[in-house]
């Protein structure tokens, strides 16, 4: 059901945002807005909280974002309220942010690295990433000083290792895979 919901809701926005000529716009709107949900912990309660009556929780949205939000995404989330879809808000923005991203041609890049990239690096790596996938690329970096040096990308479900921690597993691999005979060593 939960997907089902995401789906509907994200597609109606989408649609919205496509309509408008908003769609970036109505993406950055629903990601602060969820940010700052996160955050709150007093109106993440309130607006999630069962028992507190979608009449009242509308009255909270307005008091705090009626002039802070654009329009079309005020007007979703007391949609969501209303129908008491509101509980499926973190399922709909990521489902919502999928469709903008594959609208957009937009790629996400998890780069890890032995150590932080300087922006020279980071620049590189991305223009190369671009011409590879012909995507905009939007890249996470991670740190991770166990790989030793090098990279490793993770694009979707592909993994592409290309750490120095990797390349000494497949030499040590290699290295046990040699007979003892024929290393000389009786």
């Amino acid at each position: 059901m939960r997907n089902e919901v995401a789906r509907k809701y994200s597609d109606a926005l989408f649609s919205l945002g496509i309509e408008k000529d908003k769609l970036l716009e109505c993406k950055e709107a629903l990601d602060e807005f969820w940010q700052l949900t996160k955050e709150n912990k007093e109106f993440r309660e309130a607006l999630f909280h069962q028992r507190i009556m979608p009449e009242v929780k509308k009255k909270i949205m307005e008091k705090i974002f009626a002039d802070q939000l654009m329009p079309e995404i005020y007007n979703f989330i007391c949609l969501l309220i209303e129908r008491r879809r509101i509980y499926f808000l973190e399922s709909i923005i990521k489902e919502f942010n999928r469709l903008v991203d594959a609208a957009e041609s937009i790629l996400d890049v998890t780069v890890i690295s032995a150590v932080e990239l300087d922006q020279a690096t980071n620049a590189k790596l991305n223009d190369k990433l671009k011409e590879i996938f012909d995507f905009k690329i939007r890249t996470n970096n991670e740190v991770d000083p166990d790989i030793v040096g090098g990279l490793v990308l993770k694009v979707g479900d592909y993994i592409i290792d290309g750490s120095i921690r990797h390349h000494l597993a497949k030499l040590q691999e290699h290295i046990e895979a040699i007979p003892v005979s024929k290393l000389g060593v009786n």
